[in-house]
């Protein structure tokens, strides 16, 4: 039987909890009802590379209810150093809003 997964280690920010699971996965939780800025998915990064050891690990993404992005956050997340600790990224979305967006 699989160990259950538990969180090792997090940080606390304004607009998500960044989070190191035991599987080795990186959490966002992001808050609800709220727009992400550049702001803050740099400091998401910044978190993350801290869990993570400033390694690659693989990042699952869970936006808070009417939680959007700018477009200043959406372009930082997909460049290069939006990414540079993510193996891979997942989204669990929770509105057509954010579906559309993530779609654009």
């Amino acid at each position: 039987m699989k160990e259950p997964i538990t969180i090792l280690d997090k940080i606390e920010l304004d607009s998500a909890t960044i989070s190191l699971r035991s599987d080795g996965i990186i959490l966002y939780a992001l808050k609800a009802n709220i727009t992400i800025t550049a702001k803050d998915s740099k400091e998401m990064v910044n978190a993350a590379g801290k869990l993570g050891n400033f390694n690659q690990k693989p990042v699952l993404i869970v936006a808070g209810t009417d939680t959007l992005a700018d477009k200043d956050a959406r372009e930082f997340a997909a460049s290069k150093e939006g990414t540079q600790y993510a193996a891979a990224v997942a989204f669990v979305i929770s509105g057509l809003a954010q579906k559309i967006l993530g779609n654009a």
